[in-house]
Formats: structure tokens, sequence, C-alpha cells
């Protein structure tokens, strides 16, 4: 690696938080992660939870313990991911690689991702993000190639819709007066995680399992 890289990656990890962030749709094990990161186990299972769960993850290859938060995922409660980027080092977003292919899933998953890829601060830090397809152990899982062609078509689809709302917004304001949108990828080309300002990736993991190399590999090369 050249020095320049490296000075460049040393610059973009200085303007980061410290946090390492869960998040992702209701169910797609979040939480469990969260506890297999902090406690190494998954206790006595897991709930829904309606709020943030902080805790410290100490974990092989890493110099210093990690503070980790699990968002809720929650469409109501949307606005405590968004006030959390900020302090975001690296993101986790999680998701069931066996709903993954329902229409509504998918869309409410790419609507959340996008709204962590189009945060200021995530684009502008750099801040990396792993797309983990969660629930490998299951026959019915897709797989991550599959997951990411699903969620780049319906990104590519959602770019577009959010893109006219904030033209039709602005010209009710007489133009000029509505905040700039925040767009994701390479504008004129089809969206791929590849075109993003930040890094993006995905890859299979299993919660249940602890099949977790992916996560503990983003870690390392995150902090």
């Amino acid at each position: 690696m050249c020095a320049s890289t490296v000075l460049m990656r040393t610059l973009f990890r200085s303007k980061r938080g410290d946090s390492l962030l869960l998040i992702g749709p209701s169910g797609a094990g979040k939480t469990a992660l969260f506890l297999q990161l902090t406690k190494g186990n998954l206790g006595q299972g897991t709930v829904t939870s309606l709020k943030a769960n902080e805790g410290t993850a100490t974990l092989p290859g890493l110099k210093a313990p990690v503070k980790t938060v699990d968002l809720p995922g929650h469409t109501r409660l949307r606005g405590l991911t968004e006030k959390r980027l900020s302090s975001a080092r690296a993101v986790v977003f999680v998701l069931d690689s066996v709903e993954v292919s329902g229409a509504s899933y998918v869309r409410g998953a790419a609507d959340m991702l996008y709204d962590v890829l189009g945060n200021p601060t995530v684009q502008k830090s750099r801040v990396p993000v792993l797309v983990a397809c969660n629930k490998m152990d299951l026959s019915s899982a897709h797989t991550a190639e599959f997951t990411r062609k699903r969620l780049e078509k319906e990104m590519e689809i959602l770019r577009g819709s959010r893109a006219s709302m904030q033209d039709t917004t602005t010209a009710r304001k007489g133009g000029g007066g509505g905040a700039a949108a925040v767009s994701i990828g390479k504008l004129g080309q089809p969206f791929a995680f590849a075109t993003c300002a930040n890094a993006v990736t995905c890859a299979a993991t299993s919660v249940l399992q602890n099949e977790l190399k992916p996560v503990y590999e983003f870690l390392e090369s995150s902090y």
C-alpha cells in the first residue's frame, strides 16, 4: 500500500466518530449481533428493542474496545438513527436474508439504507458500511450477491423518486428555497454500491451460528 493511500485513510478515520452502529429492519438480528459482540453469547435470547442498546466490544485483532450501539429498526424511531450517525466510525447494516426477496421488506430496507448512505456526515467522513446478510444458516436464505442486486435495484428507484420529490418541493418554494438533495452513487449511471462515496460491502453471516468472520474482518479494517 502506497504512503499516500495510508495518509488518506488516516485522515478520513480521524474525522469519524468512535462508535460502531448496528442498523437495520426489526427482526433482522441486530440485537443478537450486539450481544455476540459485547458479551460473546446470545444470553437468554433477544427481544425487539424500542431504544438503543449500548455496550463495549472487545474483539480479537482490535487494539482497543469498540463502543457499540444497537439502534431500533422501527420506522417511527428513525430519527434516533439519524442523530447517532454523526458519531459513527463504522456501520453494520443487518438484513434478514430470508425476507429480502419480499418486495415490501426490501423496499423498507433500501429506504433505511439510503438514509445512511445519503447522510452528509457518513459521506464526508467516508464511514464504511457492511451489509450483513444474516440468517444464512436457514435453507431459505438468499445469497449475499442476490441481496446486493436486490438492494441496488430498489435504491436506484428510490434515488429517482427522492430526486423528483426534491424538485417538486423546490419548485413550490419558488426555486432555491429547499435543502439540496443528498445523492448517492454516481449520477448518470445505474446505482451500485461500488460508486458510493464510502466503501459498502455485502457479506453472508449467521449470528445464531456465530459465523461472523466478515464482521470481524470489517471491524479490523475500520478501526
